[in-house]
């Protein structure tokens, strides 16, 4: 995460580490870390790993080291992608493609502004997940190829 200032202007900046990477005949595995939290109490370390496969995506997230702070992870939707809650899933449709996303903790479905082009701003969704908070704290995510429709 870095800090950023008026237009175009940008402070402190994390250094960024690739710490694994595995291709594989079906996908890869790619986790990455960063430093962009090390000013706040505790210096947690972002980390990130995506187990790609054929028709899922799994992501793990995990702050390294105590924060008192809580965390969020944010996936703004284009305003054209429904999406239903079913549950524990959330389902995602946009045109003939369609994404099943499961977590580890609460999916929560939120009203968001997305911003196309200076100036031009559209309502649409952001889908937040909220990791428990604490020394370690992790979450997984996985998105599959979904069946069916949102209701």
């Amino acid at each position: 995460m870095a800090d950023f200032y008026g237009a175009f202007r940008c402070g402190r900046r994390p250094d960024v580490t690739l710490r694994r990477y595995e291709p594989r005949d079906d996908g890869f595995l790619l986790e990455g870390a960063h430093d962009g939290y090390a000013h706040l109490p505790g210096r947690p370390i972002h980390i990130r790993r995506f187990d790609v496969s054929p028709g899922a995506v799994t992501i793990e997230d995990r702050l390294q080291g105590f924060t008192e702070r809580a965390s969020r992870i944010g996936f703004l939707l284009h305003p054209d992608v429904a999406v239903a809650n079913d549950g524990d899933v959330l389902r995602l449709l946009r045109d003939d493609a369609r994404v099943e996303m499961t977590a580890s903790a609460p999916l929560i479905i939120e009203d968001a502004a997305w911003w196309p082009d200076m100036g031009v701003e559209q309502m649409t969704r952001r889908i937040v997940v909220t990791p428990a908070q604490g020394a370690d704290s992790r979450v997984e995510l996985r998105f599959s190829a979904g069946i069916g429709t949102p209701s």
